[in-house]
């Protein structure tokens, strides 16, 4: 019965699995240009995306980088160096950065030129403008009303349209694009569970053996607290059961128990491995079913207990992930001198889809 259960289980995760990744297969998206058009005021970047696709930006310092990923951009024609020395950006990079995502790098100067990004239909592109300094300003000659309604029909006409990311361009930069970065990481995931359930109390070995099948699933979120680490939450249901027989009369009895755990745990990462450890809380409905020659058919109840997990997730593409782990549970009381221990060793594994929130 329980090679039987096994299979089950493995063929489940096996028919899903290529379903799975093959809703994953990638769009061809293709970087063909980077246009520059250097103006009196602003230098203008503009990248000719076919189609047009999402992307991510984020500010690197010491040295002073801009950083944009292009998501599902899976190749590129354009050069992959161009020289420019106009308004605070001394040049601009492209490379591959993962399979579906290419990234573009804008070398910056020391003095980080204000910036703002726009997503047309006909491409994505980035303003670049350095503010003058404060001695620039001093020799700066007062304006008459007419310089300033003439600078300000100017200014209306070469602001971009349409929404418009704007991005301050001082040392506020790391932390905002930090904290924008972080929330953009937060994923939810969907998880199918399989795995052996070890009991520690002796009475029900005897009865029914040294170990039970599980089969369940679960939900995972994961909140970054850094690029290098997160804070999750797992809520797991699992169907644990087993077969055994009485010990005098060697009749069949049945018992069955549906465990739902809700954990918390830390998780940093190291490339594409993230162990994590967290602890949290146990609540069981378990069921144990006995022969007709007995006096009552079936006992049912219902029981806390807490858990402690230790594991790790292996990224195996950017959405697909499998998670390893240990979990001891700890469930015991005693109700009208009758005690009930539940309590065990899980060892499991799990494929989870997450999605970004």
């Amino acid at each position: 019965m329980k090679k039987k259960n096994i299979c089950i289980c493995l063929t489940i995760a096996l028919t899903l699995f290529p379903a799975i990744i093959s809703a994953q297969a990638p769009t061809d998206y293709e970087l063909s240009e980077i246009i520059i058009n250097k103006t009196e005021n602003q230098l203008e970047v503009k990248l000719v995306i076919n189609p047009i696709s999402n992307y991510e930006s984020f500010t690197l310092f010491n040295p002073n980088r801009l950083v944009i990923d292009l998501l599902q951009v899976n190749s590129y024609t354009c050069e992959p160096e161009i020289e420019i020395n106009f308004s605070g950006v001394q040049r601009v990079r492209t490379a591959k950065n993962q399979p579906d995502v290419t990234r573009i790098v804008f070398d910056l100067e020391e003095n980080i030129p204000s910036y703002s990004i726009e997503e047309k239909e006909d491409g994505i592109f980035i303003y670049f403008k350095i503010e003058p300094s404060i001695e620039e300003k001093k020799e700066e000659k007062p304006e008459t009303g007419l310089d300033k309604k003439e600078k300000k029909e100017k200014q209306e006409a070469e602001k971009p349209a349409g929404k418009v990311e704007e991005t301050p361009s001082r040392p506020e930069i790391k932390k905002v694009m930090e904290k924008e970065r972080l929330a953009s990481n937060r994923k939810l995931g969907i998880s199918i569970n399989s795995g052996l359930y070890f009991p520690h109390d002796a009475d029900f070995q005897d009865l029914y053996g040294s170990n039970m099948f599980s089969l369940g699933g679960g939900l995972s979120f994961l909140y970054p607290l850094s690029p290098k680490e997160d804070l999750g939450i797992a809520l797991d249901f699992n169907y644990v059961a087993a077969k055994g027989s009485t010990s005098y009369t060697d009749e069949e009895i049945k018992f069955s128990m549906m465990p739902l755990s809700l954990t918390i745990f830390y998780s940093p990462h190291f490339g594409k491995f993230s162990p994590f450890a967290g602890i949290g809380g146990d609540y069981y409905n378990y069921k144990e079913e006995y022969p007709e020659t007995f006096a009552i058919t079936e006992t049912t109840g219902s029981l806390l207990g807490y858990n402690l997990l230790l594991g790790t997730h292996l990224q195996i593409i950017k959405s697909i992930a499998v998670k390893v782990y240990f979990k001891l549970h700890m469930a015991k009381k005693t109700e009208n001198d009758i005690k009930t221990n539940l309590s065990g060793n899980e060892y499991g594994i799990s494929l989870i889809y997450f999605f970004s929130l």
